[in-house]
């Protein structure tokens, strides 16, 4: 596999601090990746990282966000997805048209467009995700990139992005790109993982959200604020996200590397009693404003 070294896509910098080299703990890939801070602005991201033509390797068909969860886990996602619709909805004009950027099987273009008539479309790089948008719900998906999808300057009034940024390997020129498709005005919805959270400083290297290969960079909300502000856009809103199932993988993750994978299985979100255990966690890193994942919206400034 490939690799590249990179500077910092925040400020250009190239001078940094290794926190510690992590690993594929999701999927289990081989490799060492070091995760690195910026001593100039503090960006948190991958240095060295895989190249472009090495990264696909790291997206496997079960890879989560290609995945619908059965049973109890998919009734909750279809909750879930229908609720972060209606917060959407409410900032985006009737009968608007909305993008979203990594929309795998359209969970949530469906009930924005069911359920708030709007007109959605979406960008997917994986074809088995893609094609069961279009097969299965009848969505319209460009499968490819950012860069590539056929649309025009100022043809959307909202872009939503849900834990999308952190994988581009420049979140500046993805920005950039979606102010070129957003009307003056129009909304940007982004939700990512939070760098200054609690449960970061509580697992350190064994953190959910640091995700190694496939998370190239992980925001704090003053590097995200910086990207956006520099990138055309104004910051709107911070929602801190309740969420226990961090909670649970980042547990996982440091029993195993204690040894102890007997017990690590008993740690995941099908398992309601361990999310119920975790719940007040979650609770908690709201009500401080330092969750593991912000829903941030802003306002492309005309």
């Amino acid at each position: 596999m490939g690799v590249e070294q990179v500077a910092c896509d925040l400020c250009g910098a190239d001078d940094y601090i290794v926190l510690f080299e992590g690993q594929d703990r999701l999927h289990h890939k081989p490799g060492r990746f070091p995760i690195v801070k910026c001593k100039n602005c503090q960006l948190v991201y991958l240095n060295p990282r895989p190249d472009i033509i090495s990264l696909p390797h790291y997206y496997p068909e079960d890879y989560a966000p290609f995945a619908h969860g059965r049973g109890l886990v998919g009734k909750v996602q279809v909750l879930l997805r229908r609720l972060e619709a209606l917060r959407i909805s409410r900032f985006i004009p009737e009968q608007g048209r909305i993008l979203e950027v990594g929309c795998a099987a359209g969970d949530l273009l469906v009930p924005l467009r069911e359920h708030y008539r709007l007109d959605v479309a979406g960008i997917e790089m994986s074809l088995h995700a893609a094609s069961l948008a279009k097969d299965v719900h009848g969505l319209d998906v460009h499968c490819g990139t950012l860069f590539d999808a056929p649309y025009a300057r100022a043809s959307f009034d909202a872009v939503v992005m849900r834990h999308v940024v952190e994988h581009f390997p420049s979140a500046r020129q993805a920005l950039e790109e979606i102010g070129r498709l957003l009307k003056p005005g129009g909304k940007l919805f982004i939700t990512t993982p939070n760098y200054n959270s609690i449960d970061r400083r509580v697992f350190r290297s064994f953190w959910h959200n640091y995700e190694p290969p496939r998370h190239l960079a992980v925001f704090s909300v003053a590097t995200l604020e910086r990207l956006l502000g520099e990138t055309g856009f104004a910051l709107q809103g911070i929602d801190h996200s309740m969420v226990p199932n961090d909670w649970v993988h980042s547990t996982k993750y440091l029993l195993e590397g204690l040894g102890l994978n007997t017990l690590a299985r008993l740690f995941t979100i099908k398992n309601p009693l361990i999310l119920l255990f975790f719940l007040p966690f979650g609770v908690v890193q709201k009500l401080l404003k330092k969750s593991g994942r912000i829903q941030v919206r802003a306002v492309k400034r005309s």
